[in-house]
């Protein structure tokens, strides 16, 4: 996939969750990131180069993770200005609960290695990706 594909894919898939969340629009920016595949800060969402070289879905499934944090940060914060009192832990269940939902709305389920998904798979059970392979295109 190329970069242009990559930036239409990841602005759809933030748009469209945040959207369907009632989160207000994210940022997004392309560039060459060295640890990580993405980032997120406040309202912008970082992705690095590198990840175009996977498929679709993978770079669905990126994009997913990363919008996923402010969903979960967002209701950090409500909780917190009314009075609640859950911890904010970045991958805990809450997190993971956004994860699986849009996973699965966009036809893929995760598996979990401690905070990340190390394979990602169609609903019928086909690998998608695993790191173990680091299988870009399996």
């Amino acid at each position: 996939m190329d970069l242009a594909d990559a930036k239409l894919y990841c602005e759809y898939i933030s748009s469209y969750i945040c959207k369907e969340e009632g989160h207000e629009p994210l940022l997004l920016d392309f560039r060459d990131i060295k640890a990580s595949w993405a980032r997120y800060d406040q309202n912008l969402i970082t992705m690095s180069h590198g990840w175009c070289q996977y498929r679709k879905q993978v770079v669905f499934a990126v994009m997913i993770h990363e919008v996923c944090h402010f969903l979960h940060y967002r209701d950090y914060q409500l909780a917190k200005t009314n009075g609640g009192n859950f911890p904010y832990i970045g991958h805990g269940l809450r997190f993971k609960e956004y994860e699986r939902k849009w996973l699965k709305h966009f036809g893929m389920r995760p598996i979990y290695s401690k905070a990340y998904w190390h394979t990602l798979t169609d609903l019928n059970g086909n690998v998608l990706y695993d790191k173990r392979y680091d299988a870009r295109s399996v």
